[in-house]
């Protein structure tokens, strides 16, 4: 009988929608598997168990028979499970570190990983002159090198000029080529509320490096106008800076904060990016004209998830409108750099939506997907006649080609499917270089129950 040597404690990175393992009968029934927020799960030797929603913080009794295992996931079934690696365990030494320095547990989202199989999470350590000023580090797998530590809390942050020390992280970023983003915390000289984090980018040529910090002036403003925190409750108001993204060329983007005395509430948020190619540049600003509306039109505000950025540095977002013609049903839209010539308005609420008919309208987007051709995707709601619940809901693409088209709607067939099937709701989509869209949805129609209810289609 195979026994496990400890409990461990590690990442498993098959980032899936579920695990199925079976374990071999020859193994005790008190082997467990601990998924991250989930509490305990135990394995039956001989039967299958299912863990949703990976990836997983694993707890693996033993790690050594796993290769004796039937593993499947969520799209993928393979016979053995040679394909997982272990990526770090609990109480390993922990890379870059002094001996006596293990890793302790891994903290923050799930950790990353790109096409190259490269990956990069955070951890916590425990050992020899560790304390809670350099208990937290980021480490990265897959460069050619084994496992490297990128940054560690007592480390010297870059770009800060003095004796300023990182104390903390936020989840890392992990682009294609391998490099990495996050947003750090400080604590040294000079330090306090209004200057104590920013934004690192390996990006470019010279390693880790500043992008922006709390405190520094935004480009692309006047005055004395600096990228701070909402008003006085941290908890209830936006942080300097959020939905920070990162591409294949090492270029950021995200949603600022500021304050100064040209600054108020109508004025006090923006995107900036570093995808012109000539440093951190302002893209939109709430309180400026949002192109292609007409005057007197202004963006309102920005979605915390509705930034993305592709690897040529395009961005596209949604935003709020406010201004003349700005009602209910007109006061939104997806804006995008992808067509080559600035930020333009892919679609408007209270527009009419294509493929629908004349007296059907766009009241709403989801955040919008953007390709490396510069074309996004999205998911919309309806509003106009013969528009009800079971068709308010759809899927729009720039990848034809020839403008926004509609991909799929809500109430209409399903292919694939007999006829009678319709699709009743949506996943988000997603868009690849060539233009295809793909996307899982729900079905509903003739010979359809919670049995056959779903599927994923793709153009």
């Amino acid at each position: 009988m195979v026994r496990p040597a400890r409990e461990t404690v590690g990442w498993l990175t098959e980032p899936r929608h579920y695990l199925s393992l079976k374990i071999p009968p020859s193994l005790p029934a008190k082997y467990l598997l601990k998924k991250k927020a989930h509490g305990l799960m135990k394995a039956t030797p001989g039967k299958i168990t299912t863990i949703p929603f990976l990836p997983l913080a694993l707890c693996f009794l033993p790690i050594a028979s796993v290769s004796t295992a039937s593993v499947s996931t969520g799209w993928v079934s393979t016979a053995a499970a040679q394909r997982v690696r272990t990526v770090a365990l609990s109480g390993d030494a922990a890379p870059g570190t002094n001996d006596g320095v293990n890793f302790s547990r891994f903290f923050g989202a799930s950790p990353t990983i790109n096409g190259a199989g490269q990956t990069i999470f955070s951890g916590l350590l425990t050992g020899t002159g560790v304390d809670n000023s350099n208990d937290r580090g980021i480490w990265r797998t897959g460069g050619g090198s084994g496992m490297e530590l990128v940054v560690r809390e007592g480390d010297t942050a870059p770009g800060t000029g003095g004796n300023i020390n990182f104390i903390g992280f936020n989840s890392p970023l992990l682009n294609s080529a391998g490099q990495t983003a996050f947003e750090g915390f400080l604590v040294g000289t000079g330090v306090g509320a209004g200057n104590n984090n920013g934004i690192w980018s390996e990006g470019g040529d010279n390693g880790l490096r500043l992008v922006v910090r709390e405190g520094s002036a935004a480009p692309g403003t006047s005055g004395n106008t600096i990228f701070a925190p909402g008003p006085s409750v941290p908890e209830l108001f936006p942080p300097a800076f959020s939905t920070i993204v990162f591409n294949g060329a090492g270029q950021t983007a995200f949603l600022g904060q500021l304050t100064g005395t040209e600054v108020d509430f109508t004025n006090d948020r923006g995107i900036w990016s570093e995808g012109g190619g000539n440093g951190l540049a302002l893209i939109a600003r709430e309180g400026s004209a949002a192109p292609d509306t007409s005057d007197g039109v202004n963006f309102a505000g920005f979605g915390f998830n509705g930034l993305v950025l592709n690897d040529k540095g395009q961005t596209a977002f949604w935003g709020s409108l406010t201004g003349p013609g700005g009602s209910f049903s007109h006061n939104s839209g997806i804006w995008s750099e992808g067509g080559g010539s600035g930020l333009a308005l892919v679609a408007r609420s209270g527009s009419v939506a294509p493929g629908t008919g004349a007296d059907v309208d766009f009241s709403r987007f989801g955040t919008p997907v953007l390709n490396g051709a510069g074309q996004t995707a999205f998911l919309g709601a309806l509003l106009g006649t013969g528009v009800n619940v079971s068709n308010n809901r759809g899927i729009w693409s720039e990848g034809g080609g020839n403008g926004l088209a509609l991909v799929a709607r809500e109430g209409s067939a399903a292919p694939g499917t007999s006829d009678g099937v319709n699709f009743s709701n949506f996943s988000a989509p997603l868009l690849n270089s060539a233009g295809r869209t793909a996307f899982s949805g729900f079905l509903t129609g003739t010979g359809v129950d919670e049995s056959n209810e779903r599927g994923i289609w793709s153009e």
